[in-house]
C-alpha cells in the first residue's frame, strides 16, 4: 500500500507551475520513480491474478 498523503505531495510538486531548474530535474526524477513504482505495481497486479 502506498500513502495517500505521499502520492498526493508527489501530485503537488508535479502540478506546480513555478519551476526552476532545480524543480525541473526533481520534476523528472518523480516521473521515474513514479513509472518505476507503475510499473512495479502492474507486475504485482498481474502476479496476483494470474494466481
Amino acid at each position: 500500500m502506498h500513502h495517500p498523503n505521499l502520492i498526493t505531495a508527489i501530485i503537488n510538486i508535479l502540478c506546480r507551475p513555478i519551476e526552476t531548474e532545480r524543480n525541473k530535474k526533481v520534476r523528472l526524477k518523480m516521473k521515474i520513480i513514479l513509472f518505476f513504482i507503475y510499473k512495479t505495481h502492474l507486475r504485482l497486479r498481474d502476479c496476483t491474478t494470474a494466481l
